[in-house]
């Protein structure tokens, strides 16, 4: 191809500059345009607005690499501690410190977990990183070719929760892997699993609880103009009666499952012994009635007059014993019944290098002057008050 500027032809070669095709373009349209007045071009609108830019993408911390696929499961697990004992406190040796400690793991954190298809096995494991829980979990099993009863940890899993303790993360949890399924806190060890392994006879424990305060009865003061004759229009309650029914009660609504009858276990259905209580009997005053032969066989015995009052459950008891009930169950029944204890918060965390005395106060200095970790932690702790 040839293009004419004057009288020198200029040659077009394939894979010329830019330059030089934009000087032949030019010839060619100088020798075929008229002549006129030339009109340049628009000129470019130099305050349209330029768009706007796209806002930063926000940082998740997930157990997944990479960017967030919509179908794979997330999982975000952060805590913030409340209270913190200082790094140079002692350490918790005996079992109720450690049952305590680890009860103020669950009390003094505030969790945000979000999850969304994300395993049962998984979320425990994370939420375990974050409150520094000793943790065991009973799943399902195979052993010897006999199925052991336990909890899916492949169940998916979604739950959001923002600023809540361990308990009500761990409650939440429960519910979601199941009817049977609850949680404890056994010699220092937080333990999940479904109740029947929970309650296994070397997890249960014995307390004594005083109700002497719950069995008063106050004086009764007769008033003119109560009844026909100025008599109580009323039945009260001796001592062993108020028991009684708080025995019934606890049976009843704490973990009602833990006092049904044993299944594996043979009992008679009713409390009385071989000889009947007289008629004559039922209608004297309480403390009056004698104890006539009671069947011990029975699984539970609620009527005072006829013995000890008492249940004997499938994976709990209580009874009473004079002004005291004795309890015999494990923690997932006595936590309902009677508490926990007063909560050790957590040690604060030793930072590395400092050692001695005021390793809490050096060890605050030093996680302000430290840079930010790669990636997202787990766990965020308040500096030291």
């Amino acid at each position: 191809m040839q293009c004419f500027y004057g009288r020198h032809a200029v040659s077009l070669v394939a894979g010329a500059g830019l330059l030089v095709g934009s000087a032949c373009l030019t010839a060619v349209a100088q020798q075929s345009e008229p002549a006129g007045p030339v009109l340049a071009p628009p000129a470019k609108n130099r305050t349209a607005p330029k768009p706007a830019a796209a806002p930063p993408a926000t940082t998740t911390t997930t157990t997944t690499a990479g960017a967030r696929d919509e179908t794979a499961p997330l999982l975000r697990v952060e805590n913030v501690w409340t209270e913190l004992r200082p790094a140079d406190a002692p350490a918790a040796t005996t079992e109720d410190e450690r049952r305590r400690e680890q009860v103020g793991r669950l009390v003094f954190s505030r969790v945000t977990i979000e999850c969304d298809g994300a395993p049962l096995r998984a979320v425990l494991r994370e939420l375990r990183r974050a409150l520094g829980l000793n943790m065991i979990v009973f799943e399902t099993r195979a052993v010897g070719g006999v199925l052991e009863p336990g909890v899916d940890g492949e169940l998916p899993i979604d739950l959001a929760l923002t600023d809540t303790d361990g308990f009500g993360v761990l409650e939440a949890l429960a519910a979601l892997a199941g009817s049977e399924a609850t949680w404890q806190v056994n010699r220092g060890t937080v333990e999940f699993g479904p109740k029947s392994v929970l309650a296994r006879a070397e997890a249960r424990r014995t307390e004594v609880v005083e109700v002497g305060d719950l069995a008063l009865v106050p004086p009764d003061f007769k008033s003119c103009g109560i009844g026909a004759l100025g008599v109580e229009s009323y039945n009260r309650l001796d001592s062993d009666e108020v028991l009684a029914d708080l025995v019934r009660t606890i049976s009843t609504h704490c973990e009602p499952t833990a006092f049904e009858p044993d299944p594996e276990r043979r009992h008679d259905a009713t409390a009385l012994g071989n000889r009947q209580i007289l008629a004559g009997n039922a209608a004297t005053p309480t403390k009056s009635r004698t104890r006539h032969n009671p069947n011990t066989n029975a699984w539970r015995n609620l009527d005072p007059a006829i013995g000890p009052v008492y249940v004997h459950g499938r994976w709990a008891s209580v009874q009473t014993r004079d002004l005291s009930l004795v309890l015999a169950a494990p923690d997932f029944v006595l936590r309902k019944v009677m508490g926990y204890p007063s909560p050790l918060p957590p040690r604060e965390a030793v930072p590395d290098g400092a050692t001695g005395e005021g390793a809490s106060a050096k060890g605050a200095s030093a996680k302000g002057a430290s840079a930010a970790p790669a990636t997202p932690p787990r766990t965020t702790a308040p500096t030291a008050r």
